[in-house]
């Protein structure tokens, strides 16, 4: 349990629950464990951390609220891919589930 009394999840965790959804595929990419749906990929673990594909528009309410922060490796933030905050299991399946509907369409 987290400190404020919700369940705490890792990028992992949440990563293998949202792996459960119809048309959702596991896939090994670049020596990341990622999800894709449609042959789009819209969410990865990188270091036990959940990153995930979302809009600008989400992204800037996310990260104004402390829940996302920029996700970049040496060159800079990736353009839509955020650090999920993950110390709610919850909240963090729902971003999750956010993502696979923005890349998949629905």
């Amino acid at each position: 349990m987290a400190e404020n009394g919700r369940e705490a999840a890792s990028g992992a965790g949440v990563l293998e629950s949202i792996a459960r959804t119809r048309g959702v595929e596991r896939v090994k990419l670049f020596g990341f464990d990622c999800l894709r749906v449609g042959g789009k990929v819209f969410a990865k673990v990188d270091k036990d951390r959940l990153v995930m594909k979302l809009p600008a528009s989400r992204i800037a309410e996310l990260d104004s609220a402390g829940l996302v922060a920029p996700y970049g490796r040496e060159r800079g933030a990736m353009k839509a891919w955020v650090v999920a905050d993950v110390s709610d299991a919850r909240l963090a399946a729902a971003m999750a589930e956010e993502a696979l509907g923005f890349v998949s369409g629905s």
